[in-house]
């Protein structure tokens, strides 16, 4: 097994134990020696080649080409999946020289965000609004648990050529920050 599995394997057993020295059960703790192997994450991230081959590559079923706008969405505006799936119209204001924003507090941390919409996106909120794949009461959009996102995210790697582990949380990561205004990537975005 991978140190990952077995160290999320350990923590119920473990807390077990513990229940079980607590109540007098046993006398003496098992793991009182054990350290979990440490785990060095090794962040995966898109490169601009990878971005523009998502962009460009179309999936048969409409359901996995909506999954990988959203992974796209989420990548121009840095919106986490719980957020994107609670995004509401009223989150997105229109600013006093035009631009559209999203404005909302972050599930995660509840901090307050403001999120300029460049091209990318607000062509995205165009393409699905009053589709199938439109929110319910006010949402803007109607996502799939990240679950079954993270499944169909898989087969649009592998539609797209790209041999990583593609996850929504991925999106996330970039080898280098770059800018979306004026980068090539507006040009590429199919409709």
């Amino acid at each position: 097994m991978a140190p990952r599995t077995v160290n999320t394997n350990m923590k119920p057993l473990r807390t077990t134990i513990k229940r079980a020295l607590n109540k007098g059960f046993i006398r003496q703790d098992p793991f009182f020696d054990y350290r979990p192997e440490k785990i060095t994450v090794k962040r995966r991230w898109l490169s601009m080649d990878e971005i523009e081959r998502l962009m460009r590559v179309q999936m048969k079923r409409a359901t996995a080409n909506f999954v990988r706008d959203m992974f796209l969405f989420s990548t121009f505006t840095g919106i986490a999946y719980a957020d994107l799936k609670n995004l509401r119209y009223e989150n997105i204001q229109r600013q006093a020289g035009g631009s559209l924003w999203i404005v909302l507090n972050r599930q995660k941390t509840g901090t307050s965000s403001s999120i300029p919409l460049l091209d990318i996106p607000v062509r995205i909120l165009e393409k699905y609004k009053n589709t199938a794949f439109a929110g319910e009461n006010e949402k803007v959009f109607k996502l799939r648990t990240l679950e079954n996102t993270d499944i169909q995210l898989k087969k649009i790697a592998q539609a797209a050529d790209i041999d990583k582990r593609l996850t929504f949380h991925m999106r996330r990561h970039r080898i280098y920050p770059f800018s979306l205004k004026t980068s090539k990537l507006q040009n590429y975005f199919c409709e």
